[in-house]
């Protein structure tokens, strides 16, 4: 089994304020600081050190840094702090002009990476580009250009919630989330047997990503990656292996 770095991300939790930095920040100036330090791994951790949240263990599985809810927390509390809502944005906008209101979104595509990406992605050629980023983020979780991989399920994860964002593609969607279970099987195969709460976030990614396939009818798109992963997970500890193999069979039934 490979040794893993303690990440203080991993185990059940929520995110809630625990202090406020030692610069008290403008509510512009910490989400910028949010926003960026999210994208990036290294600088993952300011969020709770400079920003001034923190971890809370309510023992609640609905709160671990695997579950994709846990992502966002950090994001509601700050979203919360103004309480705006769609209702008062409508009415703020209202206001604009044609020409304000195209220069208010170029403002915004200028300044945050997720609305350049948005729009690259919906009316752009660089969908493919876009993907190949946010898909790069989970491979270098697992398999960085240098060193042992962090394999910080929160990392990925996060990585598969910001392109939703970004992206109007249901292909695309299902592309990263099965890459995400990939790149996880791959990695226990390469580096041995992990644990339990590895093996259970893989799983729960794999099932919502065949359910997903099957809502946006792409199961015939998807059919051959489904099934090498349940070939490549084959004897794998925990029951990992049985486990995607029962889930497989639910969607695509078994074939004769």
């Amino acid at each position: 089994m490979k040794n893993k770095k303690t990440d203080s991300l991993h185990g059940s939790g929520k995110v809630i304020p625990l202090r406020p930095s030692k610069k008290v920040l403008k509510f512009g100036e910490k989400v910028n600081k949010f926003n960026e330090y999210s994208r990036n791994p290294d600088k993952f951790n300011k969020i709770f050190s400079e920003l001034g949240f923190t971890y809370c263990d309510d023992d609640s599985d609905e709160g671990s840094p695997d579950s994709e809810q846990n992502v966002t927390l950090i994001n509601k509390s700050i979203a919360g702090m103004k309480g705006i809502t769609p209702a008062i944005l409508k009415k703020h906008f209202k206001k604009f002009t044609k020409e304000g209101l195209i220069e208010e979104i170029l403002r915004l595509f200028r300044m945050f990476d997720e609305v350049k990406e948005y729009y690259q992605s919906t009316i752009g050629d660089n969908e493919a580009e876009v993907l190949k980023k946010y898909k790069s983020s989970i491979e270098n979780e697992f398999f960085p250009s240098r060193g042992d991989g962090r394999a910080r399920l929160s990392v990925a994860k996060k990585a598969i919630s910001d392109f939703k964002r970004v992206s109007s593609s249901s292909k695309a969607v299902a592309d990263i989330m099965l890459f995400y279970v990939e790149t996880g099987v791959r990695y226990t195969n390469e580096y041995g047997d992990i644990d339990e709460q590895f093996y259970s976030s893989m799983e729960s990614m794999y099932e919502k990503t065949l359910k997903f396939i099957t809502e946006n009818n792409l199961k015939e798109h998807f059919r051959q990656r489904c099934e090498k992963i349940v070939d490549d997970s084959d004897g794998i500890g925990w029951g990992f292996g049985d486990g995607l193999c029962d889930m497989f069979e639910n969607y695509f039934g078994i074939e004769g």
